[in-house]
């Protein structure tokens, strides 16, 4: 355990990644994640009838503003209801 141990203090050090592990980094990166996913949840909560296609935009092209606000609008949408 000890021969993996430092090698990835190492390579944490390196890249810059030891404050991820640090409390207020694992608080940031829940937060972020919460905020990624905000049209996923919206979408959950209102029993969204896309839910799919709301997780898959947020998922695939959530890290662009366009794809993260277009997730966003088809969580937030009322879809249409049917005439018969």
């Amino acid at each position: 355990m000890a021969c993996l141990t430092v090698p990835l203090a190492t390579m944490f050090g390196i890249l810059g990644l030891h404050h991820f592990w640090s409390p207020v980094g694992l608080l940031f990166s829940i937060v972020g994640l919460v905020f990624y996913f905000l049209p996923t949840i919206v979408a959950a909560v209102r029993a969204s009838s896309r839910f799919g296609w709301v997780l898959l935009v947020n998922f695939l092209l959530g890290w662009s503003l366009v794809g993260w606000v277009v997730a966003l609008v088809m969580a937030l949408a009322v879809p249409r209801s049917r005439r018969h």
